[in-house]
């Protein structure tokens, strides 16, 4: 009982670290003049993101702060993203499922951050519809060191659900692309599929992606139904496919024999 109590406070921890992620990686990426001159991606104190006063550390306590402050900012009120909640407790339950699938191990550590990864890009995939290149690069070094060393997956699983993971959705990208004469699909969507691709191996690919393409299509149907505009054409709905990617990776990893 300890020992879940102590995955779940490092999830929560975790979970923090990860909203700071969120919210700075797309500013490194896309600097504007709002940015304060004290921004940084690592190293810097929290601050508001109305007021950029600093946070203090006792305001900063994932969740109990959060309701505490009742959503608000002690120093401007204006209210806080109910997001940063919501990723301290999805974080928190995430690495309690890969504790409950692996135990305490080195995949344990691998997955988690393999997981935290793919939760940030998700999150910033929904508000900004970016899938950095920072991070796939990072979960595809990973997955294929991981695989090398430490036999996460046979090396030449990993290797050819990389490739094939990209080339996938290349070859839908480029279709689409032909067909309708505008972009479908993001290249961010192809090198997370890669990323994944090199941590599950290429017979993982087909279930991640019909699960995550019909997650997506109920989606999109769910928006036309509410939508006021019944008559638009389902192509012309955009909605982030990262997050699908993740869920149903995810999905994928509690029911496979890691």
């Amino acid at each position: 009982m300890e020992l879940i109590f102590s995955i779940l406070l490092l999830g929560l921890i975790s979970g923090s670290l990860a909203n700071t992620f969120i919210y700075r990686i797309p500013l490194s990426l896309y600097p504007n003049k709002t940015t304060s001159s004290n921004f940084k991606l690592l190293g810097s104190r929290s601050r508001c993101t109305s007021c950029e006063e600093i946070i203090p550390i006792y305001h900063n306590i994932p969740v109990v702060s959060y309701l505490y402050l009742k959503g608000k900012c002690r120093f401007c009120e204006c209210s806080i993203s109910l997001m940063y909640p919501i990723v301290e407790i999805s974080t928190a339950c995430i690495l309690l499922l890969i504790y409950l699938k692996v135990g305490i191990t080195i995949f344990f550590f691998f997955f988690a951050i393999f997981f935290i990864f793919l939760l940030v890009s998700s999150a910033i995939d929904i508000r900004h519809g970016i899938l950095p290149n920072s991070i796939n690069y990072i979960l595809i070094i990973m997955g294929v060191l991981g695989s090398y060393f430490f036999d996460l997956i046979n090396i030449y699983d990993s290797l050819i659900g990389g490739i094939s993971g990209y080339l996938i959705i290349f070859f839908i990208e480029k279709t689409y692309a032909f067909i309708y004469n505008k972009e479908g699909i993001g290249r961010g969507d192809a090198k997370l599929l890669s990323a994944i691709g090199f941590w599950f191996g290429w017979l993982n690919l087909p279930t991640i992606l019909l699960m995550s393409s019909s997650l997506g299509l109920l989606v999109v149907f769910i928006q036309k139904f509410m939508s006021r505009n019944s008559d638009k054409n389902i192509l012309e709905f955009k909605i982030p496919f990262g997050p699908f990617l993740s869920l149903s990776t995810l999905f994928v990893f509690l029911n496979s024999n890691f």
